[in-house]
């Protein structure tokens, strides 16, 4: 049996050398494919490491099925005070966001292959902003004022003082480029581009007045992120009222649409690659996700 089986193997080199190749090549992409995919996810697990530093938890609508990339449903402002009055929060700020196409000075617009065109509020907070800094400039400060991403600005040849037109829900207006921001070492987000807005601004352009996409949260000195998550998932749930049913919260709670901030957009970006960023949710009628940075 032996001899016949090595007999028909010489008979048939060609097969066998065909074959074999097959299984090395098919081995070899399966292990570039492993390869490729755990680079993209430490990149990703780097960057966004850097950029939600100083985030111990964040704060966002909780939708009743995955949104992708649209992000959670917005929150009320009041929302903030109550997250602000939870014993162990240092500092809390409510922003804003949602696509921002960036246009060159040709006016056509910037829009990268893959990566989002991401727009967003202005952190004042210097704890709660990340990495997130200035290169060139100054913050935004008013409706006509605008900064971008390094990346966006290097390689279209724009620089603080120049007029960009920029296309969101709100339509399409010029800005004046008052800043250029980098995250960390990085010159954008993984490709996406970036266009940051005062607070009010933004909430115009998004269509989110008296509302916040994410609540971002310090925590005091000593207090752990896993408590303090909690604590203000417990401050958040509704009470019972002495028949037994729950009360309503005030509409600060309540679902409103399917908004994204820059950062929860970020997250969904990041999400795709793979990063488990833990989630809770904390109420059963209107309820708000309260995530850990891990």
């Amino acid at each position: 049996m032996i001899r016949t089986a090595l007999k028909t193997i010489f008979a048939h080199k060609l097969r066998l050398t065909l074959t074999a190749l097959s299984v090395v090549l098919g081995v070899g992409f399966i292990a570039g494919t492993f390869i490729f995919t755990d680079t993209i996810d430490n990149t990703f697990s780097d960057l966004f490491e850097d950029v939600f530093q100083g985030q111990d938890v964040i704060v966002q609508g909780e939708s009743e099925f995955d949104v992708g990339f649209s992000g959670p449903p917005p929150m009320a402002e009041s929302v903030l005070e109550t997250v602000r009055a939870v014993s162990g929060v240092e500092a809390a700020e409510g922003s804003v966001g949602g696509f921002a196409v960036i246009s060159d000075k040709n006016g056509d617009a910037i829009v990268p292959t893959g990566p989002p065109t991401l727009g967003g509020s202005w952190t004042d907070d210097p704890r709660l902003a990340g990495n997130i800094a200035l290169r060139d400039g100054r913050e935004p400060r008013g409706s006509g004022e605008v900064t971008v991403d390094a990346a966006t600005a290097e390689d279209n040849d724009l620089a603080v003082g120049d007029v960009v037109q920029i296309q969101t829900p709100n339509g399409v207006s010029d800005y004046e480029i008052v800043g250029v921001v980098g995250f960390g070492e990085s010159d954008n987000l993984a490709g996406a581009t970036f266009a940051g807005f005062d607070l009010a601004t933004a909430q115009e352009l998004f269509d989110l007045q008296g509302q916040y996409s994410t609540i971002v949260v310090l925590a005091e000195d000593g207090v752990s992120p896993d408590l303090l998550r909690t604590a203000i998932a417990q401050e958040s749930q509704p009470q019972e009222s002495d028949n037994g049913a729950a009360d309503e919260k005030p509409a600060a709670l309540q679902k409103v649409g399917p908004h994204h901030s820059f950062q929860a957009c970020a997250r969904q970006y990041h999400r795709r690659g793979g990063h488990p960023f833990g989630q809770t949710r904390v109420l059963q009628r209107h309820p708000l996700r309260i995530r850990r940075h891990e």
